[in-house]
């Protein structure tokens, strides 16, 4: 019972709203302590109706003498949801949790929180409206944008797009990671996911939601890498059924780690023999077709050793410096030489061509002398760039460096390679005995 200057408000609703009209008071005390005391005159707050689905122990406000708590739910793989009422009467998710009681407190502050300030209702907005919104507030480049439609046409929209914002639960979108996983690989759930969740960041900025459900979702683990570094006499033997260009291609893609992209985009000028350096200034975006700036707009310099030098500079007295590509240029400074790695009509060499072509040559490949004869196996063209950093960071280069000259953001990223430091080994032999 609620009482303020001798008012029973307990069950005082306002039926046009259907909401409770209470009053606003400096404390919740029972009402026969004698400093109790009422602030304002009775104002309506959020509608606390009877539920019909009220869970077992759950108590509505104005039922029962209290007002409802968060509960927890158990779920069959042993873990609890936590669950509340929003200011509104709908059912709330809180998260997943492992331990009970921690799940019925977070779903109890959650409530809390609602009953103390309750959001203004939301406009009926589903997936597919909020959708072009989000897509205009992203900062993605171009050739990401197109790539991450396919993703949101094929895998997102089927699942999302009819549902209301306000209606999608956390629970619903573990089942939809765990629905993917089965089909997918675990990088490519990841990607889905995190789409999933930046639309309904943007939608909750936008108080289209109260709170964002893509929180404490379990997402599939990825398996061992299916990186290769390829030894001295292995890539010699898968060089040597490759066509010159593509054995150029090769050349440049082991001696500078550069990747697939930023090889289709390297110019003539930007080759110093003299310092036998190779400055990555541009990069090819294959899903919009055009050279721009190198992934995240870090332009670098890598040093080139002497093979790789007396091989370009075959190619460049011989080709000469050549014309700019007949391809669209984007934010970045004007050219004024021809691609190295070059189609015949002077735009950069199609990728997926030169990757069959790569795979054949792996395929027909051997190593080995006599007892030892083997076929070369599986080798893809981003492996040539693990090679090249394993070749650095076995030689003791740090890995500090090796991060610089690959162009990584984070050197977490370049951390898969710290294994093969193996350079000091010898030394630990010679303590070992």
């Amino acid at each position: 019972m609620f009482i303020c200057a001798g008012q029973d408000f307990s069950n005082n609703f306002d039926p046009a709203t259907s909401r409770q009209i209470m009053p606003v008071w400096d404390t919740c005390l029972p009402h026969n302590l004698p400093h109790f005391r009422c602030l304002s005159a009775p104002r309506t707050v959020a509608p606390y109706p009877a539920w019909p689905d009220r869970q077992p122990g759950e108590r509505a406000w104005g039922q029962g003498g209290g007002r409802e708590m968060g509960w927890a739910e158990k779920l069959p793989s042993g873990r609890y949801r936590g669950v509340y009422r929003d200011a509104f009467g709908k059912k709330r998710s809180a998260g997943i949790f492992t331990n009970k009681d921690v799940a019925k407190r977070k779903a109890t502050a959650k409530e809390d929180a609602q009953r103390e300030s309750p959001t203004r209702p939301v406009p009926a907005m589903t997936w597919n409206e909020w959708l072009p919104k989000w897509r205009a507030l992203r900062a993605v480049e171009e050739g990401t944008q197109k790539i991450d439609d396919g993703r949101i046409g094929k895998h997102l929209t089927p699942r999302w797009g009819h549902e209301l914002l306000k209606d999608i639960e956390q629970q619903d979108v573990q089942e939809w990671v765990a629905d993917l996983r089965g089909v997918m690989a675990p990088t490519t759930v990841e990607k889905c996911y995190h789409l999933l969740s930046g639309s309904l960041k943007a939608a909750r900025k936008a108080k289209l939601i109260t709170d964002n459900p893509c929180h404490d979702i379990d997402l599939p683990k990825a398996g061992p890498s299916p990186e290769r570094f390829l030894e001295d006499d292995e890539f010699v033997a898968l060089r040597e059924p490759l066509e010159e260009l593509d054995q150029l291609i090769v050349d440049v893609l082991v001696g500078t780690g550069m990747r697939m992209g930023e090889a289709q985009g390297l110019h003539k000028e930007h080759i110093d023999l003299k310092r036998k350096t190779i400055s990555i200034e541009w990069a090819w975006d294959k899903a919009v077709r055009r050279l721009k700036p190198p992934k995240d707009h870090e332009k670098r310099v890598i040093p080139i050793g002497d093979s790789l030098t007396r091989i370009l500079a075959v190619v460049i007295k011989r080709d000469g410096l050549g014309e700019p590509a007949p391809v669209r240029y984007v934010a970045g400074r004007s050219v004024r030489s021809g691609l190295l790695l070059a189609h015949v009509d002077h735009r950069p060499f199609d990728a997926d061509n030169f990757g069959k072509r790569f795979q054949a040559a792996s395929r027909v490949a051997w190593v080995g002398e006599d007892d030892e004869k083997r076929r070369l196996g599986k080798v893809r063209p981003h492996d040539l760039r693990h090679t090249y950093a394993g070749r650095l960071v076995r030689a003791g280069v740090p890995i500090q460096q090796v991060q610089k000259l690959l162009g990584h953001a984070s050197l977490r990223t370049t951390q898969r390679y710290a294994s093969l430091a193996d350079s000091q080994w010898e030394s630990v032999r010679s303590v070992l005995g």
